[in-house]
């Protein structure tokens, strides 16, 4: 099929094209214009007591650090599975999610060969105001904290040599999500004409067979 032809084809049939570019045009818009998004992303460091190297108790070395880290993680997300993943922890925004947090501790292994190299928790929000995010990402920071506190208490640990919380940085910054919007809108303004123009050609091809039948 020529160029010229296609075109004709398109033209006779140019109200399926119309409601075509005006689809695309829209879905373009839209994907150019999203609704704003902010995150914020710390670290929790475990960071053990000066005199670790003489506790008996839970807390004694660095792998004890990296298990109660692993604990505090299960209790903050309250026994919800850990995403199956490496150490390239996923950003919370990138899951779809556009209000929450998440509290990981990477994982240096593979998806069936986990390895926890550090006692250091991933801390992430997501909202739509910054405001939001603090308020969440404050929030489960002191989830955080109160749940490190409480299960080394309930554990029997004495408070001089109890693990204590540092948050890297202290004031995270929250920062607008990450994203393309040009180049998202003008991958919607390709896919849309491709489908408009098979659209046409569809719909002309059966009205065609349709007119033959007749005659």
């Amino acid at each position: 099929m020529t160029t010229v032809e296609l075109l004709r084809r398109l033209l006779r049939r140019w109200y399926v094209v119309a409601a075509g570019l005006v689809a695309t045009a829209a879905v373009a818009a839209a994907v150019a214009s999203p609704a704003p998004l902010f995150v914020s992303r710390v670290d929790v460091v475990l960071v053990a007591p000066p005199d670790d190297t003489l506790a008996p108790e839970l807390v004694s070395r660095g792998e004890d650090l990296i298990a109660l880290a692993g604990l505090v993680e299960r209790l903050v997300n309250e026994g919800r599975p850990r995403e199956p993943g490496t150490a390239q922890v996923v950003p919370l925004e990138g899951t779809g999610v556009r209000r929450g947090v998440q509290v990981t501790l990477p994982n240096a292994g593979g998806q069936w060969d986990h390895s926890f190299v550090a006692p250091v928790l991933d801390v992430q929000a997501v909202g739509t105001s910054r405001a939001e995010v603090v308020a969440l990402r404050d929030d489960v920071l002191d989830r955080v904290v109160r749940t490190l506190r409480q299960t080394q208490a309930d554990d029997g640990v004495p408070p001089r040599r109890r693990a204590t919380a540092r948050v890297v940085p202290e004031d995270g910054p929250v920062v607008p999500a990450g994203g393309h919007p040009t180049r998202a809108a003008a991958a919607a303004g390709v896919v849309g004409l491709l489908l408009t123009a098979l659209a046409g050609l569809l719909v002309d091809g059966v009205l065609v067979r349709r007119r033959a039948r007749r005659s």
